[in-house]
């Protein structure tokens, strides 16, 4: 079956019920997923697979929920995902690779390669920034990232560098 063979091939587990491996959780998960209305944090169809558990994840904070405010989950180390329609885990990409699934080729509208997020709300604007080492919601363009405070900033507001306020609770 070709969905077996693309996911093995890239070594990574096809969970599809088809493939006959005992990789069923993956399935599972993805199909409870479709069923529950999502992530109430992004809506993405390619779900991350917690590097060093296995664990097929919604997002990272709805880990880091269930979690109980545990161990932040380590998204810059996520290798691989697995598509909620075809269960096939593999590379993670901004689309499932899987030459028989139905989302195949269809890029999520932002992915991000550093931080593993997917985001598909075409209205909801998010970037990258490498100053902070995370994505964030917003314009680009309307933000500029302060060496000083650690963060971004809006461009149109005046701005007083507190130095490290990244991390400070307000």
């Amino acid at each position: 079956h070709t969905s077996a063979g693309f996911c093995h091939l890239q070594m990574a587990q096809c969970a599809a019920p088809h493939d006959g491996d005992g990789h069923g959780d993956a399935a599972a998960t993805a199909t409870a997923y479709r069923r529950s209305g999502r992530c109430p944090h992004y809506r993405a169809w390619m779900l991350p697979v917690h590097p060093d558990t296995g664990a097929v994840e919604a997002c990272r904070l709805c880990h880091e929920e269930q979690d109980g405010g545990g161990a932040a989950f380590p998204r810059h180390r996520v290798r691989e995902a697995v598509c909620a329609f075809c269960a096939c885990a593999q590379p993670c990409g901004a689309a499932c690779a899987n030459p028989e699934c139905c989302a195949r080729g269809r890029a999520h509208a932002y992915y991000c390669p550093t931080c593993r997020l997917w985001e598909d709300d075409p209205h909801r604007q998010i970037y990258h920034c490498d100053g902070c080492g995370l994505c964030r919601v917003g314009r680009r363009e309307q933000y500029v990232h302060c060496d000083q405070c650690g963060m971004c900033v809006p461009k149109a507001a005046p701005h007083v560098c507190w130095g490290s306020m990244r991390d400070a609770r307000c």
